[in-house]
């Protein structure tokens, strides 16, 4: 794939320099966004120091677009962050891709392409395109968000008219990922491992393949689709040292060897309101430290989002997540609060601006499984409320 990096590599000055040529040279577009927000729970961190308060919860991205000829697009994003110390803002590119759109029954994208997950994965990071700060946590996870967003590769894209059966929108991809050492991913696979007693540092995260597609069917139904995508991943494997386990640090890998996703679910909009609904399964074939075996997770949600007047939005989201799909009431955990995670939100959204949102969220959660055990060194406690406040501008 190192093709395909370079590319995403070439993207951004090209576009620069044809932003610079002037008048002759296509048109460059740019736009982009910046968000600050703030995090409190009342009881265990989540997402970052959180039972203090948290503004380290914050994004910016600038992106670049031209239509270089009638069936050719090229476009780049450079994106930073931070979410409890994660990312630390450091800038990196997003997405960048040259996209040439031979038809609409095919077209393809080559650099860093995003990855085709569910209805809303597309639109992880952009706030506005969303009622909640916090997609659902039980389908689009903030764990996995490194390598869930993009991957440098190709795509395949295109849809097709059912007639009256409305339209078929579908879309492949196949990619590596270089992923950061102190990522979100680093932090999942530290987790696995995190005791009282022994901790893993990261020196850095490989991904071997990542590979699957979508299909989103819109019906013959106004306003109503349905989802379902596939994605599958070889050789994620976090290189560092195991500290607490022997007198010295110890060399060791923590590996997914293979892991497979699949999202099904949909969405009907109408007027005001809008109704959505997805689950996931995840099979994970790990070894960590010489221990091997295979977690079987689940998760779905179902949100109902309406929109009171032109300015104000009112969301609620429920969702669950089985760290063992067979085992929803986590009998094998001596503490089965340890074996999954229910979450009740209600969202508002304003707009005092086209370009400006300003968000607050408040979550009722029961249940640590997708909680960092490194964030809570002294164990998890009761259930958690959440409260998240946001603010985006775009232009």
């Amino acid at each position: 794939m190192t093709t395909s990096i370079g590319l995403v590599r070439t993207c951004a000055p090209c576009l620069l320099a044809i932003a610079a040529c002037g008048a002759d040279a296509p048109k460059v577009d740019i736009h982009g966004f910046v968000s600050q927000g703030y995090l409190k729970t009342s009881s265990n961190n989540y997402l970052g120091d959180t039972q203090s308060g948290s503004f380290a919860f914050d994004e910016a991205a600038l992106n670049f677009q031209s239509q270089l000829t009638p069936d050719l697009r090229v476009g780049v994003q450079l994106f930073a962050r931070d979410l409890g110390g994660i990312g630390n803002n450091r800038v990196g590119i997003d997405w960048g891709y040259f996209d040439y759109h031979w038809r609409d029954e095919l077209g393809f994208r080559v650099g860093q392409v995003k990855v085709a997950r569910g209805l809303y994965n597309e639109y992880f990071d952009l706030d506005l395109a969303n009622p909640t700060i916090l997609l659902p946590q039980s389908v689009y996870d903030q764990r996995l968000r490194d390598f869930l967003v993009s991957v440098e590769g190709a795509s395949v894209y295109g849809t097709f008219s059912l007639g009256r059966l409305g339209a078929l929108e579908y879309e492949g991809f196949l990619g590596t990922k270089t992923l950061e050492r102190d990522g979100s991913v680093a932090e999942f696979m530290r987790n696995a491992v995190y005791t009282s007693t022994t901790d893993f540092r990261t020196d850095h995260v490989t991904l071997g393949r990542m590979y699957g597609g979508s299909v989103i069917w819109e019906t013959p139904l106004h306003g109503l689709r349905l989802d379902a995508s596939y994605l599958q991943f070889d050789h994620l494997v976090a290189h560092g040292d195991l500290i607490g386990f022997a007198p010295v640090p110890v060399a060791a890998s923590l590996s997914v060897d293979r892991g497979r996703n699949m999202v099904m679910g949909g969405e009907y909009a109408h007027d005001r309101l809008r109704v959505a609904g997805e689950f996931t399964l995840w099979d994970l074939d790990y070894d960590i430290a010489g221990s091997t075996g295979t977690t079987r997770w689940g998760g779905w949600y179902g949100q109902v989002a309406y929109q009171v007047t032109q300015q104000l939005q009112i969301a609620a989201t429920y969702g669950e997540f089985y760290n063992n799909r067979t085992d929803h009431l986590a009998r094998t955990y001596a503490n089965p609060k340890d074996g999954f995670q229910h979450d009740a939100s209600l969202s508002l959204r304003y707009d005092p601006l086209d370009n400006w949102t300003i968000k607050a969220e408040g979550h009722y959660i029961t249940g640590y499984t997708q909680m960092f055990a490194q964030d809570n060194p002294d164990g998890f406690t009761n259930d958690t409320m959440l409260l998240a406040l946001k603010t985006t501008v775009s232009f």
